[in-house]
């Protein structure tokens, strides 16, 4: 994944990377300024799945790392406004269980 944002901002990170190659030390935060959120979120992803794809990394070696979309800043407020949101997804996938079952029965 360094190769990809060396690649990007030819920036070197790394333990003696300043040593190396003689370089300012940059700031992340620098990035962030200049690209939008949402493509520097997309580039991102498109780094870790490169790497995944090219089997330099496991997909159980970003475990540790995972969110659950349930326990998102997101998610909380969203079920602030529909409080009933969770039951009205069991009670669907409910219906449709019965009606599976009901065809197999026929």
């Amino acid at each position: 994944m360094n190769k990809f944002w060396m690649a990007r901002y030819g920036m070197f990170s790394g333990m003696d990377a300043k040593q190396k190659f003689g370089l300012i030390d940059y700031d992340p935060s620098l990035i962030e300024q200049w690209e939008r959120p949402k493509e520097l979120h997309r580039m991102w992803n498109l780094s870790v799945m490169s790497t995944l794809m090219a089997g330099n990394i496991k997909w159980e070696e970003l475990e540790p790392y995972r969110r659950k979309y349930t326990e998102g800043k997101e998610y909380k407020a969203f079920l602030a406004r529909d409080a009933g949101h969770e039951s009205k997804i069991r009670s669907e996938l409910a219906k449709e269980a019965a009606k599976k079952r009901d065809e197999r029965k026929k």
